[in-house]
């Protein structure tokens, strides 16, 4: 008997597993690449949305801005009201005259000096203007500050006035105060009540006297390439030697019949050792030439006609020299003027008249 059993059919299409995922997977990258669309679950249709990050992102631009504007307005009502972050900074030396915007301190660098210290001690101060800024701008500027502070104007002195020095004075008080510019810096003078009121005319009248005295028809001028220029009385002989510094001419005036000498001797660059520093310099190559041994006894920081400068006395025992410093602008080179007669007419008018050359130059 046969059996017969069913024939199997084999079925040729062959079914693979469906990847499960493959079409999500790229469309999720897709969704990812899309921070503004975003399919609706319920019709199937895409729609405008923003996504986390995205929102961050433009919180913190917006913030950003918001403080940005905010400094803005804050720095405008400031300006507006008048008052800026200088208003509550006083000048050193004086506790209640504000700092002009941005000037800084000229002797920031040597304020631990003695004759730095002494300076501010008595009651003057000295500061450096920013760039671009007129003698005009500092006047408009304490005319609107210093009365708030007590100050009462009292008188204004013009450059070039033959009795009086020139500035801006004021009173408070007991005191008086000048401030004045020279170049690109302002200084300020603690002066008394009258010498306030009176523009230091008596100071002025008492230096024209030695002026006229030394300086008469019968003067005798420095040598055409020599870096100073002033007239010397006749009466006094002048002579040029080679320094040490560079071979830089140093001069000296001896006065006829008599043992006063006053030198000008040319000591080191304006533009490396502080004053104070140049002046030790000197004595110390001063001490190899003579005898007698100086020492420098003080110093104190003064205004001369081509800026800042220092004045003092050496001695050895009960003997005193007057001494001061001065910058030249025309060589860059910093002098040190040497008077072996203490507190002499003839050191002040060197002083106070000594130019340098090419005076358009600085």
């Amino acid at each position: 008997m046969k059996i017969f059993q069913k024939k199997k059919t084999i079925d040729k299409n062959i079914y693979m597993p469906k990847k499960h995922g493959g079409e999500d997977i790229a469309r999720r990258r897709k969704k990812r690449h899309s921070i503004f669309k975003k399919r609706n679950k319920d019709t199937g249709k895409r729609k405008f949305a923003l996504s986390r990050g995205f929102l961050y992102a433009i919180l913190i631009l917006l913030f950003i801005g918001i403080a940005y504007l905010a400094i803005i307005y804050i720095n405008h009502l400031r300006s507006t009201d008048g008052t800026s972050e200088f208003d509550n900074v006083m000048i050193l030396g004086i506790n209640d005259v504000p700092v002009y915007p941005e000037a800084t301190f000229i002797f920031q660098n040597t304020i631990e000096e003695p004759s730095v210290s002494k300076f501010l001690s008595e009651g003057n101060s000295a500061y450096r203007l920013p760039l671009n800024t007129s003698t005009n701008d500092v006047i408009k500027f304490y005319n609107e500050k210093l009365p708030k502070y007590g100050w009462e104007f009292v008188l204004s002195v013009s450059v070039g006035s033959e009795d009086m020095r020139y500035g801006e004075y004021w009173i408070k008080e007991d005191r008086g105060l000048r401030i004045y510019s020279k170049f690109n810096d302002v200084w300020y003078q603690t002066i008394t009540v009258e010498e306030a009121k009176t523009g230091l005319a008596l100071e002025v009248k008492e230096e024209i006297a030695r002026n006229l005295l030394l300086a008469d028809s019968n003067t005798q001028d420095l040598l055409p390439d020599f870096p100073w220029i002033i007239e010397i009385p006749k009466e006094y002989v002048i002579s040029y030697t080679v320094s040490s510094y560079k071979n830089e001419s140093a001069v000296t005036f001896r006065k006829l019949g008599s043992s006063e000498t006053v030198s000008l001797t040319p000591v080191a660059s304006i533009y490396g050792e502080a004053f104070d520093y140049i002046l030790n310099d000197y004595v110390k190559e001063l001490n190899t030439k003579e005898k007698t041994k100086w020492g420098v006894k003080n110093t104190f920081i003064i205004s001369t006609n081509t800026g800042s400068g220092l004045r003092g006395s050496i001695g050895n025992d009960d003997i005193l020299r007057e001494v001061a410093v001065i910058p030249n602008p025309y060589n860059n080179v910093a002098y040190v003027l040497d008077s072996n007669v203490y507190k002499g007419d003839f050191f002040q008018y060197v002083l106070s008249n000594l130019e340098p050359q090419d005076k358009t130059k600085y």
